[in-house]
């Protein structure tokens, strides 16, 4: 595989990450499948081989995975080039190589995704500035704004992953109701009579807090 050296790509990570799960399974995919999806893989092999993992795990409750079925695989999605000699190939076999462990293989897999990000964010920001060179002078303020708001706003609004850390829904919980059973309180916050308001900031004003309310004109 010819690696590219552009920006905001790793072929390293990719390789890892696919290494990983070749190695230790569809246990380990399961969990990988929830970080990056085969878009996030830059190169083009590397977004068919996880593809391929993906059919085998879900389509035929494959769990160990080896060569021959890997090539079995690659029928599903039409991909003909892991042939005898053919490069894909050979990049096919030394994934089978190296194994880093499952928990490096989980942070790998983040790296990737975060560049994956970085990609499409850059995306993004490309077609902002292409819409702001179009400018002449005699558009409106709140239509140049909404030129630079508008398709990053819908950037933002289509991630439905962590941007830093991925944690359990449960972490602290514990603990959380632990010291609320040790130290209850009569009175929560100062009701404000917007309901939904008291429910937002935890059941309404409170000593020491300040409240801004603030919306576009």
């Amino acid at each position: 595989m010819v690696e590219n050296k552009s920006l905001l790509n790793d072929a390293g990570f990719e390789r890892s990450v696919l290494s990983g799960i070749l190695n230790h399974g569809s246990n380990l995919f399961l969990d990988i499948e929830d970080i990056v999806e085969a878009k996030d893989f830059h190169y083009t092999i590397n977004q068919k081989i996880f593809s391929i993992i993906k059919h085998l795990v879900h389509d035929k409750n494959i769990q160990k995975f080896d060569i021959p079925t890997l090539i079995a695989g690659a029928t599903f999605i039409n991909y003909d080039k892991f042939k005898d000699g053919e490069k894909e190939s050979n990049y096919l076999e030394a994934l089978f190589d190296t194994s880093p462990s499952q928990d490096n293989t989980k942070s790998i897999a983040l790296c990737v995704y975060k560049l994956s990000l970085a990609r499409q964010a850059n995306k993004c920001l490309q077609s902002v500035s292409e819409e702001i060179n179009k400018i002449n002078g005699s558009e409106k303020i709140d239509d140049i704004i909404k030129k630079i708001e508008e398709p990053v706003l819908e950037f933002t609004g289509k991630l439905t992953k962590s941007n830093n850390e991925m944690t359990q829904i449960c972490d602290g919980i514990e603990e959380t109701l632990k010291a609320v059973s040790e130290t209850p309180k009569d009175i929560v916050g100062l009701p404000t009579g917007f309901t939904n308001w008291d429910y937002c900031v935890g059941g309404g004003l409170r000593r020491g807090t300040i409240h801004v309310i603030g919306a576009r004109p």
